[in-house]
């Protein structure tokens, strides 16, 4: 029961004071930056890019199916 009180106390000072959003911030230009850079593939998730697309092997299952 405490925790529910908490947690309305908590969404209530929230809403006096929010967040501010911003619809054009250092995300939307990273965004776009990336979308700049079409003839580059990506390599996972580790934010580096190619030029040329590297092919991956494929696995025993992939090769069966």
């Amino acid at each position: 029961m405490q925790e529910v009180y908490w947690l309305e106390t908590v969404a209530h000072s929230w809403n006096q004071n929010p967040t501010p959003f911003l619809w054009a911030g250092k995300r939307s230009a990273r965004r776009q930056r990336t979308r700049g850079r079409s003839h580059q593939h990506r390599l996972g998730g580790s934010g580096a890019c190619t030029i040329r697309h590297i092919r991956t092997p494929k696995t025993i299952l992939q090769k069966w199916l």
